[in-house]
């Protein structure tokens, strides 16, 4: 069996942190909870608007790895690096300001000056970011994404899900983004009961499997919703994953 894992390793003192772990760029957008305007992706779907509001939806930005000796921060777009920070941030409200809607991040490596220095800081590189996909600075624009260049750059954006400003916004009061990892609980259910949630999402070492899409799905008949077919490939692994972008048939073609 081939693949690999990333486990991570406690950082030190009190910090829960690990370095190393599978790490994951997550922010709360607003959105048109409208059925009329907004899009079904939001509006049915029953894993979003749990909070009560009608208008906000939490999505994960982007997967990030991370060496064995590096963890990933956020800091807001005014904020200076310091060994304490928490997990989120807020974007630059300044409209005119050439960061706006912007933040930072923080690729911090214990390889220290060896590897690199910003603003003082050794092993520390900073990196202005945005999660709107027409920036310049957008997370899959000034991230590593070339796995050859990991052990030099400490860091991988593995996956990047892009969400058009205009759909889904982020608002710029308050820590609407962060930085986040799998937890120290395990699962009951998993089939490996001292699996912990943080390693669990490292475990990149199982056999390859045909990809598939979700249910295509009934329309509602009373409050159910019937799963009809999905379409599944014959190849194995990546290839076959993003060989196909779009599908489309007719029922009566049987298709």
């Amino acid at each position: 069996m081939l693949g690999f894992k990333l486990s991570g390793s406690a950082v030190s003192g009190t910090d829960l942190r690990f370095q190393g772990a599978t790490q994951f760029i997550v922010a709360k957008h607003t959105v048109t909870g409208s059925e009329v305007f907004g899009l079904p992706i939001f509006t049915d779907n029953a894993s979003f608007f749990t909070t009560g509001s009608s208008s906000e939806v939490y999505l994960v930005r982007g997967v990030l790895f991370a060496a064995s000796d590096t963890r990933v921060m956020v800091l807001s777009a005014s904020e200076t690096f310091a060994g304490t920070l928490d997990d989120f941030a807020a974007l630059d409200a300044g409209i005119t300001s050439q960061t706006y809607k912007k933040f930072k991040l923080a690729i911090s490596s214990s390889a220290g000056s060896a590897w690199t220095t910003t603003d003082g800081v050794a092993g520390v590189r900073i990196l202005t970011a945005s999660l709107n996909p027409s920036s310049d600075d957008y997370i899959a624009k000034v991230l590593n994404t070339d796995p050859d260049k990991f052990e030099t750059e400490k860091h991988l954006l593995y996956a990047d899900f892009a969400v058009d400003d205009e759909l889904a916004t982020i608002p710029t009061t308050g820590d609407m983004v962060g930085v986040v990892s799998g937890s120290a609980n395990t699962s009951t259910t998993s089939g490996d009961t001292t699996l912990r949630f943080r390693d669990a999402f490292g475990r990149f070492d199982t056999r390859y499997t045909t990809p598939r899409t979700t249910w295509f799905i009934s329309q509602p008949f009373g409050q159910t919703e019937h799963p009809l077919f999905y379409f599944e490939a014959i190849d194995d692994g990546q290839y076959a994953n993003r060989k196909y972008k779009n599908l489309s048939c007719k029922l009566e073609s049987k298709c």
